[in-house]
């Protein structure tokens, strides 16, 4: 079949539209994510396991559904569950959020520290990558972090931050029978102490501000109200951590999530401290705690504003009411 010269030009000029103008608004989604700070999310989520802590899934979850950061890559570690445990509800957090991030198999327990994981390897590569650009948040024992250290020691000075919670320094710690130390630090110190000693642009949040409030009934009935798939999928997975808390507290102390939201809302804190500290890896009482007055000045945040924490609370999780 012979083509006409102008039928040929017809068919050109619709095929350069589609190569030019198509890959362009493609490109422009990837553009804009490219233009995010990276970040990465290091974790021992277990949000939606039975009797478990669940502020892990709750900053997660933020932090995806803001679009502020390109999030590279979550990390996993043991601590709050088996890390069997925190990659099952990693995958079914991100199932429900309809994004993919891939996510690197870290540490078994504290006796991982040096050992060469997934984590600790994209840690390290992603620093290199991203030098001087990349955040890192850490919302778990930090023996993913020590272990990348140890790999390649030049990536404590190339974090753009490195975001912590973490520690107990004024407040006393919610790890029985002596509550001298925080859970993170108390599930593996001796990582916590590597990283502390030497690690710059540390922003460590510590149960101090992260106790400064509570995730209690008003904010349960707010998310009860809200219709949404999203809305449900969170309410069931956070309701039985809070039917336990609320029966001791009156609700559930969002640690990570204030971490978290520090990077989405800087001016929640009120007040912040360069507390000289140490972490205590001595087999007593203090095990994992932070003994203050002796080590490096590490930049503490110890106070919110409780209001706008709240504020953000709703925003930033996309929690609406009937008839917003």
């Amino acid at each position: 079949m012979k083509l006409s010269l102008k039928l040929i030009i017809l068919w050109g000029g619709s095929l350069f539209f589609l190569i030019i103008l198509f890959p362009s608004c493609r490109s422009g989604r990837e553009s804009k994510k490219l233009s995010l700070p990276p970040l990465v999310i290091d974790t021992d989520i277990t949000m939606g396991l039975e009797n478990h802590d669940v502020d892990d899934g709750l900053a997660i979850a933020s932090l995806i559904l803001s679009e502020k950061y390109d999030i590279k890559g979550i990390t996993l570690t043991f601590g709050n569950g088996t890390l069997d445990e925190v990659h099952e509800r990693a995958v079914d957090l991100l199932s429900h959020l309809h994004r993919y991030i891939p996510l690197y198999m870290g540490a078994k327990n504290k006796f991982s520290l040096g050992i060469t994981t997934e984590a600790a390897k994209f840690i390290t590569d992603a620093v290199h990558k991203y030098d001087g650009k990349l955040l890192l948040l850490a919302i778990g024992p930090l023996t993913n972090l020590a272990t990348a250290y140890k790999l390649s020691p030049d990536i404590a000075k190339k974090f753009r931050e490195v975001v912590i919670m973490g520690g107990a320094v004024y407040q006393e710690g919610n790890v029985l029978p002596y509550m001298k130390s925080e859970y993170n630090f108390y599930r593996d110190p001796d990582s916590a102490k590597i990283v502390i000693d030497n690690f710059d642009n540390i922003k460590l949040f510590p149960l101090d501000i992260c106790m400064d409030t509570i995730i209690g009934a008003e904010e349960m009935d707010t998310l009860a109200l809200c219709t949404t798939s999203w809305c449900i999928y969170l309410y069931k997975s956070i309701k039985d951590w809070y039917d336990i808390m609320s029966s001791v507290f009156g609700g559930f102390y969002p640690y990570d999530l204030v971490a978290a939201t520090y990077l989405l809302d800087g001016d929640i804190v009120v007040k912040k401290q360069w507390v000289k500290m140490d972490v205590s890896t001595e087999d007593n009482e203090y095990y994992g705690a932070c003994i203050t007055g002796t080590g490096r000045k590490i930049e503490t945040y110890l106070d919110m504003d409780v209001d706008r924490f709240k504020e953000d609370f709703y925003k930033y999780l996309d929690i609406t009411t009937k008839g917003e």
